[in-house]
């Protein structure tokens, strides 16, 4: 047996030519000064020599023999013969270094053209054939040739060696920038200063952070060693690396997130828009959608996803340009509009519109993406409503806001306030934010009496003359007749008690874990105080705790007459009687506010929150699926047939109703009592039913796909508010959005592999340093 030797293929003037290291009969007859390239891998792979093979005889019985490959010296010692090599394809021997640096006809002989086969005469052959001087000079190049080559070799080693330590260098220099850009962006603190020159003050946090580093870090030393001695001008500190970094994570970030919402397939967007400090309108998108992927693998419990996408600026914010730009940015993440599930916005006409809203325009484009407005967004509508009623709830919250302007305008004010209410601080009213009145409100119910002597003091003192003090003496005597009238103790009380209940709720319907039918409850409830106080009982009440609030006071609990001089109206006709007027106080102020408050609070909630109870008729029988092993099928299969309407688009539907039915009433008997649909997932996914349960499964993830509240909406402004301030107002779109997201997607920017980070923006940004003398490069 032979090793066959692996095949050499060469490409000679376009022409293709395989040959066999190990058989020099398969070489080129005669090599020229142009085969250079094949000399040079033919002496870098050395010369092959055959000894376990079984040779061929000749006619005369005789054939070659290994005994050849080395010469006996007179001494009786051995010398290997390396250059003499035997061809298995044609049983001849050929000189190694002869065959390949023969570069003349006249040079040729038998063992460097044809080779020979004269076993009788070989030992004779040989002798002659190395000592001759043909066989000297090519046996010299030859030795030549393969110095050189071995030189190359270790020069090249020698060269690969460095690079390979230049680049881990870079690597470990990039990492540490790389996770230097990230713990800025997830702590919102600017990157740039005045300028950008190390050691110099005003050079802003990145640069300050990275002179830092090289306080404990020798790597960063040596680093900034470099930049400081101009040994490399690649020093990676400049304002334009930093916006790529930025965009590199912010990159990685959203490649994540679309990654888990195209294998969840169904998905839900929440928008809401503001202006920021540059006065452009920003619009925030989230994305939320049923992450099932990993946990059907390690039964860990399914979870609900809402991930931050971006800012998108918009030149025009009717219904829709925006839908434009919401269609428009789907596209770019690849994400169907086909598997649009679910709408979350605020009450904005423009986004909740019912011919030229947001939502609508969408409907118009897919029927399945069911509009869910914020229910917090539209319970603080609620309030908003019914403080904006009647002309004394009005005033009632001027009066409040008024107290507030009035302690915080002066800083002697403020004292005497502190002075009788210690570490406590009046709360203001604010538009954007309901539960600051509850706040507002709270102080006063508690502090009123400490309130009221603190204006009482600033309205006795004599102290404060000239024009601003007998201004302020005045506003503080206003101010406490104001708050002391038993009609604001009334008011005080019941919008305290209105307030209270609907902050509890709205703290309920900002829970993470919050589906419609939750809300629902928390929304009944709260609409069922609100018509059990709409009554005489419950005015009853609150006069009682008024009346004890009133008696810390030391007023008169009982409603002022009201004085109104009421202008007289001809009448048409003598019979015709005159409008029915409330003589007695505490009717009118029963039926004039307590009762128009209740009202129009009772009546906002019923409009505002339609939307959230026609979704409820469609997906409510899914919330407890335990009792419908309690319902007919009949029953049950009038349910799904609603959902298959609800969730079916041309020829498209996402579920088939007499399957769902029949999967339900399967499933009902499985689950424990109290399942909620969340429940009702994790168990589907635990025990690895989807394909048994498919109807159910899809139902569920879309269920719990749809939006309750806009809540990451409003934490992204918060962000952005950090992020673009009026210092930064000019901020580059690209770069506010990648710190946007470093920011709100802080736990997913953490879980970042920064080595491949870095590998990946080696690719992108390649920066070549050649060696002296040298044609290698490294990246």
């Amino acid at each position: 047996e032979v090793k066959v030797s692996e095949n050499l293929i060469v490409h000679q003037s376009g022409n293709t030519a395989s040959f066999s290291y190990g058989d020099p009969a398969t070489w080129p007859s005669f090599l020229t000064p142009g085969d250079d390239h094949v000399r040079q891998l033919l002496v870098e792979h050395g010369p092959e020599q055959v000894q376990q093979f079984d040779f061929p005889k000749d006619g005369n019985q005789r054939k070659f023999s290994t005994s050849h490959y080395k010469r006996r010296l007179a001494n009786g010692e051995e010398v290997h013969r390396r250059w003499l090599l035997y061809s298995v394809s044609n049983d001849s021997v050929f000189c190694f270094c002869c065959k390949l640096f023969t570069t003349d006809i006249a040079g040729l002989s038998s063992l460097s053209d044809q080779g020979s086969r004269d076993w009788k005469n070989m030992s004779a052959i040989l002798a002659a054939h190395e000592r001759s001087c043909r066989h000297y000079q090519n046996c010299k190049k030859w030795k030549d040739l393969e110095l050189v080559l071995e030189k190359k070799k270790k020069v090249d080693e020698e060269y690969l060696h460095l690079i390979k330590q230049e680049e881990k260098y870079w690597q470990q220099v990039l990492e540490r920038l790389v996770a230097l850009v990230r713990v800025l962006g997830m702590q919102n603190l600017a990157f740039q200063g005045t300028h950008e020159k190390l050691h110099t003050v005003g050079n802003g946090n990145f640069l300050k952070f990275v002179e830092f580093l090289s306080l404990f870090d020798p790597l960063m030393e040596g680093y900034l060693h470099k930049i400081r001695d101009a040994e490399t001008h690649a020093h990676y500190l400049g304002k334009d690396l930093q916006n790529e970094l930025i965009q590199l994570l912010s990159s990685t970030i959203k490649n994540e997130i679309l990654t888990s919402a195209h294998a969840a397939k169904y998905f839900s967007i929440i928008l809401d828009c503001t202006a920021d400090a540059g006065h452009v309108e920003q619009m925030t998108m989230v994305l939320r959608f049923v992450d099932v992927t990993s946990e059907m693998d390690n039964c860990k419990p399914i979870s609900i996803k809402e991930h931050f996408l971006g800012f998108v600026p918009l030149g025009e914010t009717s219904g829709m340009g925006m839908t434009d730009t919401i269609l428009h940015m789907l596209e770019e993440m690849s994400l169907p509009i086909e598997n649009l599930r679910g709408q979350g916005y605020d009450n904005g006409s423009n986004m909740k519109g019912k011919e030229n809203g947001v939502q609508r325009k969408i409907l118009d484009v897919n029927p399945r993406a069911m509009f869910v407005p914020c229910s917090a967004h539209s319970l603080k509508l609620v309030v908003s409503d019914a403080a904006k009623c009647c002309l004394e709830a009005t005033a009632f919250f001027d009066l409040v806001q008024r107290v507030f302007v009035y302690f915080s305008a002066s800083t002697h004010r403020w004292k005497v306030l502190m002075h009788h209410i210690p570490n406590i601080t009046v709360k203001p009213l604010r538009e954007t934010r309901w539960e600051s009145q509850i706040h507002a409100l709270k102080l006063l119910r508690d502090q009123l009496g400490d309130i009221y002597d603190a204006l009482i003091e600033i309205a006795d003192d004599f102290t404060l003359t000239g024009s601003s003090g007998n201004t302020s003496r005045i506003d503080a005597h206003t101010l406490a007749e104001g708050i002391s009238s038993f009609k604001f103790v009334v008011s005080l009380v019941v919008w305290y008690d209105i307030l209270f209940e609907i902050n509890r709720t709205s703290k309920q319907l900002q829970a993470n874990e919050l589906d419609i039918q939750n809300a629902i409850n928390q929304l009944r409830k709260t609409e069922k105080f609100l018509v059990d106080q709409r009554s005489d009982e419950g005015f009853e009440k609150s006069l009682v705790d008024a009346r004890e609030l009133a008696g810390e006071l030391e007023i008169p609990a009982h409603f002022e007459p009201v004085q109104m001089r009421m202008r007289r109206k001809r009448k048409q006709i003598k019979l015709e009687a005159g409008a029915e007027t409330v003589q007695n106080a505490e009717e009118k102020f029963k039926v004039d506010f307590y009762f128009a408050v209740l009202d129009a609070a009772i009546q906002s909630v019923d409009e505002r929150f339609t939307q959230m109870h026609q979704i409820n008729s469609v997906f409510g029988f899914l919330f407890d699926v335990h009792n419908l092993q309690n319902r007919a099928p009949k029953q049950i299969l009038e349910h799904c047939l609603i959902l298959e309407h609800a969730l079916h688009h041309g020829d498209s539907k996402d579920i088939d109703a007499s399957d769902l039915c029949n999967e339900l009433r399967l499933i009902a008997k499985r689950i424990p009592k109290g399942a909620s649909p969340r429940d009702v997932l994790n168990f589907i996914c635990k025990y690895q039913l989807p394909e048994c349960f498919p109807n159910t499964f899809i139902a569920l993830r879309i269920l719990l796909t749809l939006p309750v509240f806009v809540a990451s909406g409003d934490q992204s402004f918060s962000k952005l508010n950090l992020i673009k301030t009026y210092i930064c107002s000019v901020m580059v779109q690209e770069t506010l959005e990648g710190l946007a997201t470093l920011s709100m997607e802080h736990e997913t920017a953490q879980k970042i592999d920064l080595e491949k980070l870095v590998s990946a923006f080696a690719k992108l940004k390649a920066q070549k340093v050649a060696y002296p003398n040298s044609h290698l490069y490294f990246v």
